[in-house]
């Protein structure tokens, strides 16, 4: 069976000066990758100094190792994942970065896995029925996923009936403040 299905492997051809010179002793016949990791770091590193918030890398712009390894030896330590796969790709590589699973929609197995196994605590929510879903398969407190809006967001739970859910209060609160308004033809 193995013969039907050959393994892929990866070929490392090894480091150059320059692209001409790659190409000159390589001749490849297929689409070659070529990363300088010291202008990545560079770019990186100057973009960080400049943005005053949270940067974090798109995973999916380019989940190459070698991208992903340059920029967090460079200091980005967030990284934007949108898949489990992404999740796992990223997790594997350094265990103390943190993820953020920005997919605006994700099956229940990819949010339990992602929060589980990887430790993601930070999901994207732009719908009501997303925020119960992220929920129902995590331990914390929905309340904590909204570190923008924390204060705001506390007072109100502080003040919410007793017999409605915090779930509940929650998911009317984001409706009310950011996806009611939305939907709303400007004045």
């Amino acid at each position: 069976m193995s013969d039907l299905f050959p393994t892929r492997r990866r070929s490392t051809p090894g480091r150059f000066p320059d692209v001409d010179t790659m190409v000159t002793r390589l001749k490849p016949s297929y689409p070659v990758y070529c990363l300088k990791p010291s202008r990545l770091a560079d770019a990186a590193r100057t973009f960080i100094e400049g943005f005053p918030g949270e940067v974090l890398y798109a995973v999916k712009c380019n989940p190459e190792r070698a991208v992903i390894s340059t920029l967090y030896e460079a200091g980005i330590a967030g990284f934007d994942v949108a898949s489990l796969a992404e999740v796992a790709l990223v997790a594997d590589l350094f265990e103390e970065a943190e993820l953020h699973f920005h997919h605006p929609i994700k099956s229940r197995a990819a949010i339990a896995n992602a929060y589980r196994v990887y430790g993601v605590e930070r999901f994207a929510v732009d719908h009501p029925d997303e925020l119960a879903k992220i929920h129902a398969d995590m331990i914390i407190d929905t309340a904590m996923m909204f570190n923008n809006h924390a204060s705001t967001l506390s007072k109100r739970l502080e003040k919410a009936d007793r017999a409605q859910s915090k779930t509940d209060y929650v998911l009317q609160f984001l409706y009310d403040e950011y996806i009611e308004p939305q939907m709303l033809p400007p004045t």
